[in-house]
């Protein structure tokens, strides 16, 4: 009988104990970080980085006064069965995103 050594029957049979992934907690950022990937991917096909999140409240009219006219604004809706449709945040993007203007 022969020693098999690394690849044997044994070494395929028992499972290599595996270092468990340390759990990740999902912060705001990190979701609007991976929705809008993901959305950009699901619905254009884009493959797009999100370089930087910011968060910051302010009442909607100091918002609308201070924000330069070339961002994208996009109005974030909650779908739930109890607010369906629901306005719940804004979201700024940079004017890369904005297309330009037909005069």
């Amino acid at each position: 009988m022969t020693t098999a050594t690394g690849t044997g029957v044994l070494q395929r049979m028992v499972p290599r104990q595996q270092l468990d992934a340390p759990d990740v907690p999902l912060t705001a950022s990190r979701a609007v970080r991976l929705a809008l990937a993901r959305g950009a991917q699901t619905s254009t096909g884009l493959l797009i980085n999100v370089g930087s999140v910011a968060e910051q409240a302010l009442p909607l009219d100091v918002l609308l006064t201070e924000a330069s006219d070339d961002l994208l604004l996009l109005l974030l809706l909650l779908l739930s069965s109890t607010r369906d449709g629901a306005i719940c945040g804004l979201l700024a993007c940079d004017a890369v995103f904005v297309p330009p203007r037909s005069r």
